[in-house]
């Protein structure tokens, strides 16, 4: 019987010196132009263009470009970036990718649950019960998507905040 490896390849930023750890994953170096390359950690916008999470960004010079990565917004760039095939956008992770996919490039009615159509011999007052309960299971989970999403979101760095490092603790 032989068994198969399933180890996932690394890049040479973020290989460890033992299997089983991983060091501390250094920086990519600057792309070409000398530009230091940053992803977003959360979704937002930058220079009035909406970013989603794990999109690989460039500072442009905005005035809170070095509070952004204090406070933890964006990071340095420590992985060969992934393309989107469809729009060329950069990602840091395919979880990243996904996200944006699912966000971007997938028609909101083709994300929507959809009920069964009305069943032979089912009453009206059946098929509005089963729809009104239909309805309200949809919106719970639209409820409880959004919820998730914000609680899987990295947290910020708030010890960096100029009144935290400014108080006498």
């Amino acid at each position: 019987m032989t068994t198969k490896s399933t180890s996932t390849p690394t890049s040479k930023a973020t290989r460890s010196a033992s299997p089983g750890t991983r060091a501390a994953a250094t920086p990519l170096p600057p792309a070409a132009g000398g530009e230091i390359r940053y992803y977003m950690r959360r979704p937002g916008t930058y220079g009035g263009q909406p970013l989603d999470r794990e999109q690989v960004m460039r500072l442009t010079g905005q005035p809170n470009d070095e509070k952004l990565e204090r406070l933890g917004y964006i990071a340095r760039l420590d992985t060969v970036p992934i393309a989107c095939e469809a729009c060329g956008a950069e990602f840091r992770s395919h979880a990243g990718l996904d996200l944006h996919g699912t966000k971007r490039h997938t028609r909101a009615e083709d994300r929507r649950l959809t009920m069964a159509p009305r069943q032979p011999g089912e009453s009206d007052y059946d098929y509005d019960q089963r729809e009104s309960a239909f309805r309200r299971a949809a919106m719970q989970q639209e409820q409880d998507d959004d919820a998730d999403a914000e609680r899987n979101l990295p947290p910020l760095n708030w010890e960096n905040t100029q009144a935290s490092r400014e108080a006498d603790l």
